[in-house]
């Protein structure tokens, strides 16, 4: 529930690891829930270039079932 400390927290892990989709997927959660949801969809277009096994991995997590409904989220699961 500390998702501003946790945001910071991945925010480093990007700058020490640019190349590590997990941080830019769990980056993506925080900021969804602190209400960013522009961040929110940058960050998964991000993980998701990285590796693409993401797209199943966002289809499937409750976390983002709010923005299911949203274009741009639909666009990133390729549907």
């Amino acid at each position: 529930k500390k998702f501003k400390d946790a945001s910071e927290c991945f925010e480093n892990g990007i700058e020490n690891n640019d190349k590590e989709s997990k941080i830019y997927y769990s980056l993506a959660k925080s900021e969804l829930f602190l209400g960013n949801e522009e961040k929110c969809f940058e960050l998964l277009e991000k993980a998701c270039d990285i590796d693409s096994s993401c797209i199943e991995k966002i289809r499937i997590d409750n976390d983002f079932s709010r923005l299911r409904n949203e274009k741009r989220f639909r666009i990133i699961l390729g549907l």
